[in-house]
């Protein structure tokens, strides 16, 4: 990708040139790729400060820097992220001179790489505000109770997709005006693929309702007496991009996560006064969950197959809460171990590491 970044111009963060899309060609800054481009960026930052690599870690850090700068000074246009299509050099696209664009619309995956930035731990690759404001105009602009309010082409083939009357979220749609010529093709369909990628990047905001309202569009179309709720199609059959519902338990459960640091932490968006979910680790599985009490709020990691090994924990207490006081228990034994905090999120470090196996616990009691 950075050899990408400066391919028709300076090496700065942004991605200026060719940029598939399925069966179309974007050409020209935008904040689908852009934003994973910066997510990758900070990625490889990290892993570099790991491997002891402090150049390329600057390298990532400073490219970083530069592209989420000229984003915001250049693709907000006040309510979200939009496309500054510029067309393709002379013989860069020998069947389309021209490329493909979203220009002003509002694009469904517009914040993508921040979603992807949560899921890793990585913090905002843009500013808080303008990430919420992005995801609620693609609420605003994008989700229907009734997709042929929006949807140009009921014919047949995507009729399959959703009928009159049903709940969706479409790709784009343009509230500034008509689209460009060269508009992105499909745009008009209520796909899962990025209806998921978009719900669960509102519930990581907290933007809980709208998150939902859109899962519950997906399951009211695929409910087995309509659609098939195995074959959430979208141009075709069986696509994998269904898969990005996964990143809905992350979000709810507000899921931290790295292996082998020994790192495990959650902070429900949904229920967090009394919340169970499932969870995956890279040697186990099991479940999590949290209770609030008036005066107290409890923890526990069961693990249900294979092994967990933890050394730290991070967790979240309710707003304007302080700490009084934390007991661990692992296996049913007393644990000391190092706490810390910073606003509502409790950090404990633990002196040693703690291997949890098959049907044991470890349970963290905090109380204010």
């Amino acid at each position: 990708l950075i050899e990408r970044d400066g391919r028709h111009g300076p090496t700065n963060g942004i991605l200026e040139d060719l940029q598939h899309l399925t069966d179309s060609l974007g050409w020209g800054p935008n904040t689908f790729t852009g934003s994973l481009y910066l997510a990758a960026l900070r990625a490889s930052e990290e892993m570099a400060t790991l491997q002891d690599d402090e150049a390329f870690a600057k390298t990532c850090h400073a490219l970083y820097e530069q592209g989420r700068a000229w984003t915001l000074a250049n693709l907000w246009n006040g309510e979200y992220f939009i496309h500054k299509y510029s067309p393709a050099p002379k013989g860069a696209l020998p069947n389309d001179g021209t490329g493909r664009s979203y220009g002003n619309g509002c694009l469904s995956d517009q914040v993508f790489g921040q979603n992807w930035a949560h899921q890793l731990g990585l913090g905002y690759i843009y500013p808080r505000d303008r990430v919420d404001a992005a995801l609620a105009s693609v609420y605003k602009y994008n989700w229907t109770p009734d997709v042929a309010t929006v949807y140009e082409r009921m014919t047949r083939r995507f009729i399959l997709l959703a009928n009159e009357g049903e709940p969706g979220m479409v790709g784009i749609t343009y509230p500034l005006g008509a689209p460009p010529a060269n508009r992105i093709g499909q745009n008009d369909d209520p796909w899962t693929g990025y209806e998921y990628q978009a719900a669960s990047g509102m519930i990581w905001e907290g933007l809980l309702t709208e998150g939902l309202s859109i899962a519950y569009g997906v399951h009211h179309r695929y409910n087995g007496t309509k659609h098939n709720p195995w074959n959430e199609i979208e141009g075709g059959d069986h696509y994998s991009r269904s898969m990005s519902a996964w990143g809905m338990l992350l979000a709810a459960s507000g899921w931290v996560y790295d292996g082998p640091a020994g790192l495990i932490g959650f902070a429900p968006r949904m229920q967090p006064d009394d919340f169970r979910s499932f969870f995956t680790a890279a040697e186990g599985w099991g479940t999590i969950s949290q209770k609030r009490g008036a005066e107290e709020q409890r923890n526990s990691i069961r693990v249900r197959w294979g092994v967990l090994r933890l050394t730290k924990m991070v967790f979240e207490l309710p707003d304007e809460k302080v700490l009084r006081d934390v007991l661990v228990k692992c296996a049913d034994s007393d644990l000391d171990c190092q706490v810390t905090t910073h606003s509502n999120q409790v950090t404990l470090d633990l002196p040693q590491a703690c291997v949890l196996e098959r049907g044991q616990t470890i349970e963290v009691t905090m109380s204010w």
